[in-house]
């Protein structure tokens, strides 16, 4: 990917993070968006565990904090569970980043997707607890499962985590 190319991709999803923190703004919560970015450097929880890879946003709700993270997204996926589900997903990667800040800070990392080109279009969320498992992964009667993506920009196989439609929580 270029430069140009990481940059137009960067304000997209910006763009996307502003639209959720609108829709907090809406609801009466208070929030603070992380927006660290350093080249192509994304935003960083540091500590004794190392660096981990920070969520978007931290909101804030009746006495607690939560971290937000917000993908944009222009399609579903077909899924492979028996009822047919369409998916969404990340980079599963970063996914298992997302567990580790859930884990060490004791935080719930809360996952939007905005769907914005191919219906249902909306914003679903997916949450993740510090207790979190890995319980609901790969069953087909589950709610994510962890598959490969060709990345055309790069070329490449990506390890994604995807979550049905069902296993959602439908934010808007």
């Amino acid at each position: 990917m270029t430069r140009s190319e990481f940059l137009q991709q960067l304000e997209w999803g910006k763009e996307g993070e502003k639209e959720i923190c609108n829709l907090l703004a809406e609801q009466g919560e208070s929030f603070m968006a992380l927006y660290q970015f350093e080249d192509d450097i994304a935003p960083k929880i540091m500590g004794a565990e190392g660096d981990i890879i920070s969520p978007d946003i931290i909101r804030f709700s009746n006495g607690r904090a939560y971290f937000a993270e917000v993908k944009r997204k222009t399609q579903w996926v077909k899924g492979w569970s028996v009822s047919g589900e369409i998916e969404t997903g990340l980079n599963n990667k970063h996914f298992l980043e997302y567990v580790k800040t859930s884990k060490i800070t004791g935080l719930d990392v809360e996952i939007y997707f905005i769907q914005e080109e191919m219906a249902p279009l909306g914003i679903w969320k997916y949450t993740i607890k510090p207790n979190y498992n890995g319980e609901d992964c790969n069953d087909e009667l589950q709610s994510r499962r962890i598959g490969d993506n060709f990345d055309r920009r790069t070329g490449k196989n990506v390890k994604m985590t995807y979550f049905r439609i069902g296993s959602l929580q439908k934010i808007k």
